[in-house]
C-alpha cells in the first residue's frame, strides 16, 4: 500500500503518512495494529544555553557602561556625571547577573562580594563630592551589616537545628544595629547627643528575641503553637 499524495510505501497498520502526515483511507481495508514502517521522528527544539544568555547581557552591560563615559568625556571633557552612572550599572551587574553565572549561588560568597561593591561605590561618591563621611559612617555600617548578614547567611545554610536560636540572634542583632546606627549618625552629623528614635526599636527586637529563646526552650509552648500556628 502506497501513500496517495507522496506515493511513499506504507506498512498495513500505517494510519498517517510518516512523511506528508496524509491520511491513509481505502473503504476495503480494515487497519491491524501494527508497528509503523518507519521510526518516529521526534523535531528537538534548539536549547538557549544558559551562558549564551549571561554573554549577552553581561556584554550590554559592558556597552552601556562605555557609551555613558564616552557622551560625558565628548560632551564635558572629562568624567563628571558618567561616574555615578557608569558606576551604579557595574553595582547592578554585581548585584543582579553575577551571582547566575553559578549553578548555586552561595549567599555566604556573595553578601559580602556585594556590600563591598556598594562600599566601593559609596567611596567614589565621597571622593568625589569631597564628603568626609564615608570612612567614618558608611564604611562602618558596611563592615557590620556585611559580618551580620554573612554570619546569618551561614548559619541558615550549615546548621540543620537551632533555627529558633538564630531567628533570635537576628532580632538581637538588629536592635544592636539600629543603636549603632543613630550613635554614628548623631556622632558624625551632630543631629543630636542621646538617642531618640534607637531605643524603641532596639527594645521590640529584644522582646522578639527573649520571646523566640523561650519558645525553643519551653517544648510544651513549641508544640503548642506548632498546632496552633503551624510553627
Amino acid at each position: 500500500m502506497y501513500c496517495i499524495k507522496c506515493g511513499v510505501e506504507l506498512s498495513d497498520g500505517q494510519i498517517k503518512c510518516p512523511i506528508c502526515d496524509t491520511v491513509v483511507y481505502h473503504p476495503d481495508i480494515t487497519f491491524p495494529e501494527a508497528p509503523g514502517a518507519y521510526p518516529a521522528f521526534k523535531k528537538e527544539g534548539e536549547k538557549i544555553k544558559p551562558a549564551g544568555i549571561l554573554f549577552i547581557i553581561s556584554l550590554v552591560f559592558i556597552l552601556v557602561y562605555m557609551l555613558l563615559l564616552f557622551i560625558d568625556i565628548q560632551a564635558n571633557h572629562g568624567i563628571t556625571w558618567s561616574g555615578y552612572a557608569s558606576n551604579a550599572i557595574f553595582l547592578l551587574y554585581i548585584w543582579v547577573v553575577l551571582p547566575f553565572w553559578t549553578k548555586q549561588p552561595n549567599p555566604v560568597i556573595f553578601i559580602p562580594v556585594n556590600l563591598a561593591a556598594a562600599g566601593i561605590y559609596l567611596a567614589y561618591i565621597n571622593y568625589m563630592v569631597g564628603g568626609h563621611w564615608f570612612f567614618k559612617f558608611a564604611l562602618p555600617i558596611t563592615i557590620i551589616l556585611t559580618f551580620i548578614l554573612t554570619t546569618i547567611a551561614a548559619l541558615f545554610r550549615y546548621l540543620r537545628k537551632g533555627y529558633l536560636f538564630i531567628a533570635s540572634g537576628i532580632w538581637f542583632s538588629v536592635g544592636g544595629f539600629t543603636m549603632m546606627l543613630e550613635a554614628l549618625i548623631n556622632y558624625n552629623f551632630s543631629v543630636s547627643k542621646t538617642f531618640i528614635w534607637a531605643p524603641y526599636p532596639f527594645m521590640t527586637c529584644c522582646l522578639i528575641g527573649v520571646a523566640l529563646i523561650v519558645i525553643a526552650i519551653y517544648r510544651p509552648l513549641r508544640e503548642f503553637l506548632h498546632k496552633r500556628l503551624f510553627i
